[in-house]
């Protein structure tokens, strides 16, 4: 795959240049260290409800409310392909609704509630004052 000119000087392919190579974008410096950050930050709810967007992906979470499952088994409870429900599986790990364990040559998941409840009630105390107001009291012991 051909580029265009590099400072006009010449042609370079896009597959043999290292990313050192290729042209940068003024202020692109910032974009990059965005990213870093970015990628470094706790689970963001966008990522949740991402995950949660899609019904596959909820009934994962249900079929692994009461145990964890190897992922073999939570492929045999869908009509999907295997590797359908292993994309699935990342992007609900990758929110933090799941945790994998390795165990010789299976993969177990696990719901991790607690991720899920944190993700919702930081969304709810940010756009509901009266979630705000209850988690105030709840901060100082209940007292009104």
């Amino acid at each position: 795959m051909l580029r265009y000119p590099k400072d006009n000087v010449g042609w370079y392919r896009a597959s043999a240049a290292t990313p050192a190579d290729r042209p940068r974008t003024p202020g692109a410096e910032h974009l990059d260290e965005f990213s870093k950050i970015a990628n470094h930050r706790p689970m963001r709810a966008g990522s949740v409800f991402k995950a949660l967007a899609d019904p596959t992906r909820r009934q994962i979470l249900q079929e692994l409310k009461s145990r964890e499952l190897a992922a073999g088994e939570i492929a045999g409870r869908f009509p999907i392909s295997g590797p359908s429900i292993s994309r699935h599986l990342a992007i609900l790990e990758g929110a933090g609704l799941v945790s994998p364990r390795r165990a010789a040559n299976r993969i177990f998941y696990r719901l991790e509630p607690e991720s899920l409840a944190s993700a919702l009630g930081d969304f709810l105390s940010a756009i509901c004052p009266t979630q705000i107001a209850g988690r105030r009291r709840a901060a100082r012991g209940g007292k009104r």
